[in-house]
């Protein structure tokens, strides 16, 4: 009878928990389905080289260069030879464009039973100015123009003294292509229907809203780096020993900075590299061989800007 009644009472516990457990899961809360998911992928086409980056970087250069040389024609009523200039920019974008490989894009959207799926292929609108940042003719014309767009504001932007040598306030330079292609094209059209003043409107709207650089304020080491490394290289073919040890002073500082970010791998490297350019800098006003020093430097400056690019 004990036995039975054991049994009974086990029963009734087992019962009462099952009816304990089943009530918590009824009371618990339900993490609510999502109403609407979405999902980008995008994946270049291939993959440029560091060589054939460089190149487009230069092209991207040249059309700078052009927009500006059309515009002095038109200020000198020299219609021909900026119809001229003008087409030499639109061959580079043609050129860019066949080059720079498209990116493939798949988006998917869904909201209960109804789906959304598209794919294509979109072309890189902004291309990095790597190569060109110490070429006054490249981007001096650009700086001053969106300078005196600028001062109209009255505001004033800190530079690096390091930077402000050369007169770079930037630390990154891009080109809308898409944008400088349109206005390009209008220019053209402006220009041979005697419009000389829509054709100036037009080219500059390139220099201003066509152009996007990256002060100094928006500070980013490997970039800070790499224009310094350049513009040593560029006061020191240019005889000014005192401007490129101040400039590798300030490449050293930010490859610094960067080497607290790099993680364990890169770190190595780039507390080599901040070593040997401080090795360079201290004893810069002792070397004779300058173009063996510009070519170190110009070296330095490849290896960070491939930082930059991976």
């Amino acid at each position: 009878m004990k036995e039975v009644y054991d049994f009974c009472y086990r029963s009734q516990v087992v019962m009462i928990g099952a009816v304990l457990i089943m009530a918590t899961l009824s009371t618990a809360p339900v993490l609510a389905k999502s109403r609407i998911t979405s999902t980008i992928d995008a994946k270049p086409a291939a993959k440029l080289t560091a060589e054939e980056s460089k190149a487009v970087s230069v092209a991207a250069g040249r059309i700078l260069k052009h927009v500006n040389d059309a515009r002095e024609d038109i200020q000198e009523e020299k219609k021909k030879e900026a119809l001229e200039d003008i087409e030499q920019g639109l061959t580079l974008v043609k050129i860019i464009e066949k080059a720079v490989p498209p990116v493939k894009v798949k988006a998917e959207i869904q909201a209960g039973d109804i789906k959304y799926q598209h794919e294509e292929e979109e072309r890189q609108t902004l291309i990095p100015i790597f190569e060109e940042l110490d070429q006054v003719d490249v981007v001096g014309p650009t700086k001053e123009v969106k300078k005196e767009k600028g001062s109209k504001s009255g505001k004033k932007r800190p530079v690096s003294s390091a930077v402000t040598y050369s007169g770079i306030e930037f630390t990154s330079l891009d080109l809308n292509l898409p944008w400088a292609k349109r206005n390009l094209i209008r220019a053209k059209k402006a220009l041979e229907d005697n419009r000389s003043d829509d054709a100036d409107m037009a080219l500059l709207n390139i220099q201003t809203r066509g152009v996007l650089f990256g002060l100094v304020e928006d500070y980013l080491p490997l970039r800070e780096a790499a224009d310094n490394l350049k513009l040593a290289e560029f006061e020191l073919k240019n005889g000014q020993t005192s401007e490129a040890k101040a400039a590798l002073t300030g490449a050293s500082d930010a490859l610094k900075d960067y080497e607290k970010i790099a993680g364990e791998n890169r770190s190595k490297d780039v507390k080599k590299l901040h070593e040997e350019i401080d090795d360079l800098s201290g004893k810069l006003e002792h070397q004779n061989d300058r173009e063996g020093v510009t070519k170190k430097i110009s070296s330095w400056w490849d290896r960070v800007t491939k930082w930059l690019k991976s």
